[in-house]
């Protein structure tokens, strides 16, 4: 086998194998006259700080999205009697989910139904020492395992889109400073994950080079 269809292979083996699960994904699209979220991914809630202050300030009622300006939260039916929070360590940036820079404009708390039941519910949120609300994650901690919270879930509102629902498009992500844990909201806007563009990137030097060998001959 020659030197470039080698590489070509193991490219393709390195892209089609299925990747680990790395952070939360929670992706909204447009699909027909409906609007999907799709909350996929997992993150180790061990390498997060665990909230003090959650008790019944976590609770989340009904599923959708909450947005006042400051916050932009989002949850499904988070209510049992105990329930633990985390939120990110000090020196992470949450502006990506705040107030202008966030992905919500208006607040949508009814206007989904679950299509997809793993069962897990959760909202993106911890209380902090003041009882104020910080992005974080809420969730029933029988739902973790060996402190990993995984999920597999999609919501539908029927007879919208992004503009009705005061969607806006972008990627916005919040990256725990210490950890590299993440949170991602995902409105639109299809783009090829992490890895994938790093085994591309690879395979296309690896490429290059054989090419440029090759003229060089």
């Amino acid at each position: 086998m020659s030197r470039l269809m080698f590489i070509t292979v193991m490219l393709t083996a390195l892209i089609t194998a299925p990747q680990a699960s790395a952070g939360l994904l929670f992706h909204f699209t447009e699909e027909g006259d409906d609007v999907k979220m799709t909350a996929s991914g997992s993150i180790d809630t061990d390498e997060l700080v665990a909230s003090t202050n959650c008790g019944v300030d976590c609770q989340w009622w009904q599923t959708g999205l909450y947005a006042d300006g400051t916050l932009h939260l989002l949850g499904r039916d988070h209510h049992p009697s105990t329930q633990v929070a985390f939120g990110f360590n000090t020196g992470t940036d949450l502006s990506p989910w705040d107030g202008a820079s966030g992905p919500f404009t208006v607040t949508n708390l009814g206007d989904w139904i679950i299509t997809d039941d793993d069962g897990k519910t959760f909202a993106n949120f911890t209380v902090n020492a003041s009882l104020g609300f910080e992005s974080g994650l809420a969730v029933d901690p029988s739902h973790l395992a060996d402190g990993i919270w995984e999920t597999s879930q999609s919501w539908l509102a029927e007879d919208h889109t992004f503009e009705t629902l005061g969607l806006l498009e972008g990627i916005y992500t919040i990256t725990d400073a210490v950890s590299g844990e993440f949170m991602t909201i995902q409105v639109g806007v299809s783009v090829p994950e992490p890895a994938t563009l790093g085994l591309l990137s690879i395979g296309l030097m690896g490429l290059a080079g054989i090419r440029r060998r090759r003229q060089a001959a």
